[in-house]
């Protein structure tokens, strides 16, 4: 029961996306529902063109659901958490989508014979010899790839009653991708070359050295008074930078408007002085008042 139980602790570390950037666009979510006719057809969203059925995607989400169960007995499955499952099976089943189609175009794929060797033969994957470490001889360094199968052939035939086999599917599949993503990455990394004269410049770019002694003088040590260019310098270097500082044509008006309204006080001040130059009017008969007090000193003023 206990390499059972280290096979439920180990699902989500082959579960999870390794090592290879994945360019697709993902169009929709979870809730988007497509109409044709009278029947109404789900999908979870779109990768590569293709739409993602709805039903197909909530049984991975339920699958990882259970697992995460398995392993939780005590935690509540929080709404976060489940929001949580929900992205990383999306994430895990684009991948998925995406490095399948790759995969096809490359002909990369596991033969029984292979599988058989990785977790059971002389090349067995690292992640069974972690899966089942009791079956490591320490000293001798060999592992015992027949107990890996006798485990694997109990858990086939066993009744699948507390979902332990479920989970082991899972785990298969997520080695079997694990392995696919290996060979895509080493694929990919011997594709590369580097040409004599590459790993020629690289090589002595580490061999020579050279070392020297230099005096920084900044421009503002030289006066602007002390340079000075012709002519012909200011057109070519106008001509070569004017590009540089183009502009759109464009206009910018501000209007302001103040309007003057009299206040109250204004209107008292004003009504004062009128009364005033009333009252001046009604006793000066020969107007000397005003005279002494117009802005005009050279006109004669005649009555």
């Amino acid at each position: 029961m206990s390499i059972l139980a280290k096979i439920r602790n180990r699902t989500g570390l082959l579960l999870t996306v390794i090592g290879v950037a994945m360019l697709a666009f993902v169009l929709g979510d979870v809730s988007s529902l497509f109409t044709s006719g009278e029947n109404v057809v789900q999908y979870a969203g779109k990768v590569l063109g293709k739409d993602v059925s709805l039903e197909d995607y909530e049984v991975k989400v339920s699958e990882r659901t259970n697992i995460w169960r398995s392993k939780n007995p005590q935690i509540e499955l929080t709404q976060t958490i489940e929001g949580q499952i929900r992205s990383e099976v999306w994430d895990q089943y684009v991948r998925e989508l995406v490095m399948n189609n790759e995969y096809l175009k490359l002909g990369i794929d596991i033969s029984d014979e292979e599988w058989v060797e990785r977790i059971s033969g002389g090349n067995v994957h690292p992640e069974i010899i972690k899966l089942f470490p009791r079956f490591l001889d320490t000293v001798t360094g060999q592992f015992n790839g027949q107990a890996v199968q006798n485990v694997i052939r109990q858990i086939d035939q066993a009744a699948d009653t507390n979902g332990q086999k479920a989970q082991w599917l899972v785990l298969e599949k997520g080695l079997l991708d694990f392995i696919k993503n290996e060979k895509y990455n080493s694929l990919i990394a011997k594709a590369m070359y580097v040409t004599n004269q590459e790993a020629k410049v690289k090589f002595n770019e580490n061999l020579q050295y050279v070392t020297f002694n230099y005096v920084a003088i900044p421009l503002t040590t030289v006066a602007d008074s002390i340079v000075k260019p012709t002519e012909s310098e200011i057109k070519t270097y106008y001509t070569k930078h004017k590009s540089s500082y183009k502009q759109n044509a464009s206009k910018d008006v501000d209007f302001v408007v103040f309007t003057v309204t009299p206040s109250a006080e204004d209107d008292a001040r004003d009504k004062s002085k009128i009364e005033d130059l009333k009252a001046k009017f009604s006793i000066d008969d020969d107007y000397e008042w005003l005279r002494s007090n117009s802005d005009n000193t050279t006109a004669r003023f005649t009555f």
